[in-house]
């Protein structure tokens, strides 16, 4: 498999191999092969076609003729935050002039701790989530027993946050 450019783990080659044995004799025949290529070259050319014709060609060459060389999006990006920036800073002016210093300094301190809460609390949680969740629901749905128990539990947990978010809307 190698040879080919098949990079498989022992786990792969024995799914390859379910997958291949249609007829569960243990052995991949020549007619099964042919079989399971056969499908991935059709499903290849639909995708393919799909991807060449109709409103997708059109996006396709649309995106293309548009794309902006990575350096200036990166460009227009920073000016695009640097543009929110100032008008928060004028925004944050005007509401000084009109109720206040000490109105004002209040506002930036519940600002700096909101900046805090999020940058030294909820950007680290959500950074090992995004980091370690994938890793542990790939480990665990390699046994079914565990795939299934921790499909139940991200399902029960997003329905609890969604009844907490409601509850506390309610507040």
């Amino acid at each position: 498999m190698e040879s080919f450019g098949f990079h498989l783990s022992t786990r792969g080659v024995l799914k390859l191999q379910r997958e291949l044995d249609v007829s569960g004799e243990g052995l991949v025949s020549l007619q099964e092969l042919v079989l399971w290529y056969s499908k991935m070259v059709s499903s290849a050319v639909k995708r393919e076609r799909r991807r060449t014709t109709g409103w997708r060609k059109h996006w396709a060459r649309a995106k293309q003729a548009c794309a902006l060389p990575r350096r200036v999006r990166i460009v227009i990006a920073w000016l695009l935050m640097w543009g929110i920036f100032a008008a928060l800073a004028m925004l944050a002016v005007v509401y000084s002039v009109v109720f206040g210093h000490e109105t004002t300094k209040l506002m930036l301190f519940s600002w700096s701790l909101a900046e805090v809460q999020v940058f030294a609390i909820e950007e680290p949680i959500v950074i090992a989530m995004a980091i370690l969740l994938p890793w542990l629901s790939e480990r665990l749905t390699n046994s079914e027993l565990f795939g299934e128990t921790l499909s139940s539990v991200v399902s029960s947990g997003a329905s609890l946050c969604v009844a907490l978010g409601r509850w506390c809307g309610k507040q």
